[in-house]
């Protein structure tokens, strides 16, 4: 018999699209699901739409529980799932209908520990969108490729949770961080450290449907400055394990989101102001141990012009980038 996998649904504030994801789940061409849907105290009609489906199939089984967010969802769906292998599907999305069988014939057929699905991006309407998303192709990763491609290509592909089959074995102690948002940028590189083997496809098999009022399209937002927390703490992650270019390329991403923090975020409000001064010390902290050791030359320009202060880092680029126009002129 092949293995069971238990596919997660975190499902919040979604009743108009939640049939359709459920539909796509149900109509898989692998048959053997357990499929979790999480109601995260929704205030629409996603519970009763929840329980009407758990009637008809018995696959499917449903959790309610007190709102709190997309990662403590996912948790919960990770907890009491039984499956050899999870999957994730936010239940505003939606996915092909050979997806997991597809999915689960290549991490058989390598041997591997997880896989990755390309995506498409869709409207509300379900027409693809044109989108700068890295579209891979067949193939097979170490962590270091997988890191290489995540950061060549700034790769949402790579660290979103949802267009990807788990060995159940890699959330054996990892959980999402149900504080933050971002999470998955949180947890990747804990789960990726697992991986001997990471399988990758060419085929969209996920369906990302853009809504306009999603978290992620939200303005820039005093929460969404948890992402800075979170490479500060792979950076130190890397650090740990000596892979010092990642832990440089990682913390060197941070200079980005605090400049849009500064453009973006009133600094005169007194919680933003200490959440970026909290940020920025944990930063500079991280920086000092990072260059304590062997460090490339732009590290070393990017991170000390920071650390002395926004201002002197943009004023060092702009003068940077004068001299590189004169010398190709």
């Amino acid at each position: 018999m092949k293995d069971l996998i238990s596919v997660i649904v975190p499902i919040y504030n979604v009743e108009i699209y939640l049939e359709k994801c459920i539909k796509s789940i149900q109509s898989q061409t692998y048959e053997n699901l357990e499929v979790i849907l999480v109601d995260d105290g929704s205030p629409d009609k996603c519970p009763q739409i929840c329980e009407m489906y758990k009637s008809i199939d018995r696959r499917i089984k449903v959790i309610h529980k007190k709102n709190s967010g997309l990662a403590d969802a996912r948790n919960a769906g990770i907890d009491i799932a039984s499956g050899e292998y999870l999957i994730f599907v936010d239940s505003d999305d939606y996915i092909k209908c050979n997806m997991i069988e597809s999915l689960y014939r290549r991490i058989k057929q390598d041997n591997s520990d997880l896989v990755i699905s390309n995506i498409e991006m869709v409207d509300e309407n379900g027409n693809i969108i044109n989108s700068q998303l890295y579209h891979g192709n067949d193939d097979i990763w170490d962590e270091d490729i997988f890191w290489k491609n995540y950061y060549a290509n700034n790769c949402v592909y790579c660290v979103v949770a949802w267009n990807k089959l788990y060995k159940r074995s890699l959330f054996e102690s990892e959980r999402y961080d149900s504080k933050k948002i971002h999470e998955d940028e949180f947890i990747i590189h804990r789960i990726v450290s697992q991986c001997k083997k990471i399988s990758c496809m060419s085929e969209k098999y996920y369906y990302y449907v853009q809504r306009s009022n999603s978290i992620m399209k939200q303005p820039f937002s005093l929460k969404r400055m948890d992402v800075i927390e979170a490479y500060i703490l792979r950076s130190l992650y890397f650090y740990n394990i000596k892979k010092q270019w990642l832990a440089e390329k990682t913390l060197s991403n941070c200079i980005g989101c605090f400049l849009l923090a500064e453009d973006s975020l009133d600094m005169l409000k007194y919680e933003n102001k200490k959440r970026y001064k909290e940020l920025k010390k944990k930063f500079n902290k991280t920086y000092f141990k990072i260059v304590s050791r062997r460090t490339s030359l732009r590290f070393k320009i990017n991170g000390t012009t920071f650390v002395v202060g926004s201002r002197m880092y943009k004023l060092v680029h702009k003068f940077v980038k004068c001299i590189i126009n004169i010398t190709n002129k």
